[in-house]
């Protein structure tokens, strides 16, 4: 008769296949990880690099260093090739995408690059309302130093402060 252990290991390990493959439908598609990372610079208002990446046709056809992606060909193309952190330029240029996410992609250009707009989320674009903007996120909008050097006004969020400068030993300092 088997130990009470060995049964749950046995059982633990009939279940780490289906933990592998519920793993494996959980990620971001290809399609979601371009949307959400690249559309906001790649779209028809802001064309960076001159692509378009909002629509297949338009990834197809290609911007200033030409197509985005050649369909079946995920290593071979230039969005994949771009996305690499060792990549320049490199894209995103803010961010770094990680190896499964690159890898996503890859395989989804690898795929045939179903274009989904329907089922992927949607990016939102909301501007921002400094004014009504919380305590946390007030940056300073405007900066200015009076001609004597001996106050500072700024302006943050829908206010102007003004603060006197601080001499230190260090050089100017001043209390924001």
């Amino acid at each position: 008769m088997r130990s009470p252990q060995s049964i749950r290991l046995l059982f633990a390990l009939c279940l780490l296949p289906l933990t592998w493959l519920q793993a494996a439908d959980t990620p971001l598609s290809g399609f979601q990880i371009l949307q959400e990372n690249c559309f906001r610079c790649h779209s028809e208002e802001k064309r960076k690099g001159g692509l378009v990446l909002t629509s297949k046709s338009a990834a197809l056809k290609g911007g200033d260093t030409g197509p985005a992606f050649v369909e079946g060909k995920g290593n071979e193309s230039l969005l994949v090739k771009l996305l690499s952190p060792d990549a320049d330029p490199h894209m995103p240029p803010k961010k770094d995408l990680t190896n499964d996410e690159i890898a996503a992609v890859s395989n989804w250009v690898d795929r045939g690059a179903k274009w989904d707009l329907a089922s992927a989320p949607q990016v939102v674009h909301q501007p921002l309302d400094w004014a009504e903007s919380s305590d946390f996120h007030r940056p300073a909008l405007t900066i200015s130093l009076s001609p004597d050097e001996e106050q500072l006004a700024y302006g943050r969020g829908n206010l102007l402060i003004i603060e006197p400068v601080i001499l230190s030993t260090n050089g100017t300092q001043v209390k924001l």
